[in-house]
């Protein structure tokens, strides 16, 4: 999933619908979730698989749940040295990053912290 904040989305609105293209595009208003932009050619149920991981994190941003919590919610596996189910791509505007893997998810998560 691909994340933007309304400042990136204003400068450059193509961007947001080319990664939408692939994935859906979660726009971030003030670091908290506030939109999100959807291909008219993809399925709900994709959509739904690649939400979780951004739900996750906002989640364990606000201090509903904990990492582990996260983790399971996200669906996203927890054995440490195994291939996590699906990347994480945020904007560097946004101060979030790239994540694979299980310490580069809870650095991820943390960063959302800040």
């Amino acid at each position: 999933m691909y994340a933007t904040n309304v400042r990136n989305l204003k400068r450059n609105p193509s961007e947001a619908l080319r990664h939408a293209e692939l994935e859906p595009v979660l726009i971030l208003k003030g670091n908290h979730p506030n939109a999100l932009i959807l291909n008219i050619n993809s399925s709900l149920g994709d959509v739904a698989e690649q939400l979780k991981p951004a739900l996750a994190a906002s989640l364990f941003k606000d201090r509903v749940l904990s990492l582990g919590a996260a983790a399971q919610v996200s669906g996203l596996e927890t054995g440490g040295h195994g291939n996590w189910g699906s990347d994480l791509t945020f904007d560097k505007g946004t101060g979030l990053q790239r994540a694979i893997g299980c310490a580069e998810v809870r650095s991820a998560f943390f960063t959302l912290l800040d």
